[in-house]
């Protein structure tokens, strides 16, 4: 019989007690779970009748002490919430009696059934005896009185009856389901017992049985777990346990195989981990070395393991670590080149090298033109490239900040391969990469030619980028040094090119620079002065120059000295003109003081003078003919007067300062006008200017040139209303007076100050004219000779015959229109003929005849003041006429 045979046999003896049992079980376990079920409705109707009984009670004993209460003392009226309250707790006990009622058996019926009848009486006398409470005590009282308390006590007598035969049924039930539980407990440990004697029994015969199999492949494990893979157990049957000692033995035979593979594979692994060792070794000293600062290490790449990753990552790192102590040894070695040229060719030369190429370029921006530009030795020759910054692959480049790596250039539409027919080199590849400053904004591009090898890898442009990085201070830095040289260079020519004399002075007022007019005038040499203390030369008399250097220290702001007296080393004295200037740095702190000294003496202080009268070439005619043209002298002159109107009140609305910078920007365009037409002025008086045409020299048109420079004069005061009035100021309104006639002119004034000006009669008249402009409402007015010296045509027309103040003689007086737009003049022609038969009319004393003409021409221009005046002398003359003897004249009451 074989074990499973065995096996069978004694796991169904053992499954038939247990079938057995589990009968015994489910028909104990039907008796005990409905015993149960009445053990647990006897204790569910005794919670019930517990739940009325506290309820009842507790209802009672409240109603008693609430009538205690009423009849002794009164009760205020219950609120709503305390009625609500107290009908919620009996509808509570209420639904308790019922749930009671639903539960009791038939034995309790009856009673129950009284119990509810009792009880809704009951609660009904409550509810109104609580109702009642405090809104009608004797209400209250009757209804506990009357309808609660006769049958209150059978309520409760009913309740502890119910109580008691409850306890009475839950101690029964409780009784029957532990007897139950005990017959049930014994059949099952009885079956159990069985089961266990009969599992030892079974268990005897089974170990027989398999004990001596059981032992020998114990025993056989052993001796492989020994390490003994020979060993082998017998096998005496062909059951189960002769099956598992035949895959015993073929397990053996199998372990003894393996172990001999498993030396085999241990000898390779200790083969391969000395090879490893090794190659770590190898690694940790070459590392070790590249500490050390020995970049040049390179491991042996061969196959597709691990540490073939690992060596070319090292070669990697280590062709990445040269080339960063390349670049950085090239940026050392730039750093200190301030020269741009040197300095371009070091940098095409280092990234030649750098990128193993054919060739290289460097291209900075120019800001000025917005080109690109190098410059680069051929022969004897530096030569320049310049192209704009938008063409080509550097511009491309340059304009988008991004580099490029062009492996086809011919094919790139960027690319300009005539270059390459002209030269008859071939480019094969292109490498170009913006170098940016320290800003962020690009200063230029670096382009490499033709790999060595091949095309320009991803590492060649991590390179170029990380070298030009470190060029863009050096080309920065040589860009700001040719810059100051620049500047330097231009500073010291200006200051060698200045007539004037220039010294500089530092902090200790020692003398740092000097400018060859300085030694001149000064007639001093270069070695006596530079390096020397201010104060061993401006001494003595000259010690005024020190105090005004000390002025200049203390305030800070500039001092002038004009016309002053310099000794000199001789023994002479020069007259200058001497301005001290505070010398500041970037950071507003003094530095030192600037000495500008103006030689005033000679031809130089005439010269000077001169030309703020007059016009360059008039004072270059003057200087040229000598000092006799400054001697009094009879000449032909015209005069011209203009002056502003109503300017006192505009001084007094606008303020000084606002006052004086509106007189210069009008006297710089009048003065400029008086220049261009040869005029030269005599001098301002207020907000007036007088000039004169033909002084020092005559011209046969100098009248002509007066009479254009006042017809320029309004047009440009008319330009220059309209930008005053974009600034809100209000518009400049000025006469002009003209006179021509013989004057002296010449200078007047001491040997220190003089002043070229003319004396006579017709400036006078000019002036007078310039003021009866008021009068007459005009621009210009010229005086009979004026007009008699002109010789070009102008438009005018005769204003009156008047007598000014202080004179016997009447003149003629004229106005020139020339300045006139149709604007400013409407219906000019028709309004001049009207005017002027209007005025031969009045002279031949036709009143209304000339007073029609007049009208006519305010008919054309309304705007015309002289036609006007007319009109209103037309009809004061024609009531009251003049005396016989009266040619005409008006007399000019005011100057």
């Amino acid at each position: 019989m074989s074990i499973r045979t065995k096996l069978v046999l004694s796991f169904t003896a053992i499954m038939v007690l247990f079938a057995g049992n589990v009968v015994v079980y489910l028909v104990s376990d039907s008796q005990r779970r409905e015993t149960l079920d009445g053990v647990l409705d006897a204790i569910a109707r005794q919670k019930l009748i517990t739940s009325v009984s506290r309820g009842i009670n507790g209802k009672v004993q409240e109603m008693a002490l609430l009538n205690t209460v009423m009849g002794d003392t009164g009760q205020s009226q219950a609120s709503g919430e305390q009625i609500e309250e107290f009908e919620a707790e009996l509808e509570g006990i209420g639904r308790d009696i019922r749930a009671l009622l639903e539960r009791s058996t038939p034995e309790d019926l009856e009673r129950t059934e009284t119990l509810v009848e009792v009880f809704d009486q009951v609660r009904e006398a409550w509810t109104v005896s609580y109702r009642n409470l405090g809104v009608d005590p004797t209400k209250a009282i009757m209804a506990l009185a009357m309808d609660a308390e006769p049958v209150t006590p059978a309520m409760q007598r009913i309740v502890s009856e119910l109580r008691d035969r409850q306890d009475a049924q839950v101690d029964a039930a409780s009784l029957r389901f532990a007897q139950l539980q005990d017959t049930t407990r014994r059949l099952t440990i009885g079956i159990l017992a069985i089961s266990l004697v009969l599992a030892i029994a079974i268990a005897g015969w089974m170990s027989r049985s398999v004990t001596r199999s059981v032992t020998e492949l114990r025993e056989g494990a052993d001796r492989l777990g020994s390490g003994q893979l020979d060993a082998r157990i017998e096998i005496h049957s062909e059951d189960e346990f002769g099956r598992l000692a035949t895959r015993f033995n073929d397990m053996a035979e199998k372990l003894e195989a393996g172990r001999a593979s498993l030396q085999a594979t241990s000898e390779e692994l200790r083969r391969q981990r000395d090879r490893e060792r090794a190659q770590a070794q190898r690694l940790a000293e070459a590392m070790s070395r590249v500490e050390q600062g020995d970049f040049h290490q390179r491991l042996p790449v061969a196959g597709n393991d691990v540490w073939t990753g690992l060596y070319r990552g090292f070669n990697l790192m280590t062709e990445g670590v040269r080339d960063e102590a390349r670049i950085l040894k090239v940026a050392q070695d730039l750093s200190g080149e301030l020269k741009i040229d040197t300095l371009i060719e070091k940098i095409m030369l280092a990234t030649t090298q750098l990128q193993d190429a054919d060739r290289s370029s460097l291209f900075l921006w120019d800001r000025k033109t917005d080109d690109l530009w190098s410059r680069f030795a051929q022969g004897l020759e530096i030569r320049e490239i310049r192209f704009p910054s938008s063409r080509g692959i550097a511009g491309s480049v340059f304009r988008s900040g991004e580099p490029l790596n062009i492996s086809d250039p011919y094919s790139h539409p960027e690319f300009n391969p005539e270059t390459d027919r002209k030269t008859g080199y071939k480019t094969e590849s292109i490498l170009c990469m913006p170098i940016t400053g320290k800003n962020g904004v690009p200063i230029g591009v670096t382009q490499v030619l033709n790999k060595r090898g091949g095309a320009f890898t991803e590492r060649d442009e991590a390179r170029l980028r990380g070298l030009t990085s470190q060029v863009a201070v050096s080309l920065e830095n040589a860009q700001l040094f040719a810059e100051v040289t620049n500047v330097k260079n231009y500073n010291e020519s200006i200051l060698q090119s200045s007539s004037n004399g220039l010294i500089t002075l530092d902090t200790e007022r020692t003398v740092v620079t000097a400018n060859d007019a300085a030694l001149k005038i000064l007639n001093g040499g270069r070695d006596s002065l530079l390096g020397r203390p201010a104060s061993e030369y401006f001494q003595g008399a000259n010690g005024w120059v020190l105090e005004s250097i000390a002025t200049v220290e203390q305030t800070g702001e500039t001092d002038i000295s004009v016309d002053a007296d310099l000794q000199m080393a001789e023994g002479e004295t020069a007259s200058v003109n001497l301005t001290v200037v505070p010398l500041i740095d970037v950071a507003e702190k003094p530095i030192g003081t600037l000495l500008m000294i103006e030689d005033m003496t000679g031809e130089k202080r005439v010269k000077t003078t001169m030309a703020r009268y007059m016009s360059k070439q008039v004072v270059d005619q003057l200087l040229a003919a000598g000092e006799g043209h400054l001697e009094g002298d009879a000449k032909r002159v015209s005069i011209l007067f203009a002056d502003v109107r109503n300017f006192t009140n505009m001084a007094e609305a606008m303020g000084a300062r606002e006052t004086v910078a509106l007189l210069n920007e009008y006297f710089e365009v009048m003065v400029d006008i008086i220049f261009q037409f040869g005029g030269i002025l005599d001098k301002y008086i207020g907000d007036a200017i007088m000039a004169l045409f033909g002084a020092p020299f005559e011209g046969a048109e100098d009248a002509d040139h007066a009479v254009a420079a006042a017809t320029k004069m309004l047009e440009a005061l008319h330009r220059l209303n309209r930008t005053f009035q974009e600034r809100g100021r209000e518009p400049l309104r000025i006469g002009i007076g003209i006179g021509t006639d013989e004057v002296i002119a010449g200078s007047i004034g001491s040997s220190k100050r003089m002043e070229y000006t003319v004396i006579g009669d017709s400036v006078n008249l000019a002036s007078r004219l310039e003021a009866a402009n008021k009068f007459y409402g005009t621009g210009i007015l010229l005086s009979e000779q004026t007009v008699a010296d002109l010789k070009g045509d102008h438009v005018l027309r005769e204003i009156d015959l008047i007598r000014v103040k202080g004179k016997d003689r009447p003149v003629a007086v004229f106005e020139a229109l020339g300045y006139h737009t149709e604007e400013s003049f409407p219906q000019l022609k028709k309004t001049l003929r009207a005017f002027a038969e209007g005025l031969r009319r009045y002279r031949a004393r036709e009143w209304d005849r000339a007073a029609s003409h007049f009208e006519r021409a305010l008919e054309a221009h309304p705007g015309d003041t002289p036609s006007s005046l007319y009109l209103d002398r037309c009809r004061q003359y024609a009531v009251d006429p003049p005396p016989s003897d009266w040619k005409g004249v008006w007399t000019m009451a005011t100057k």
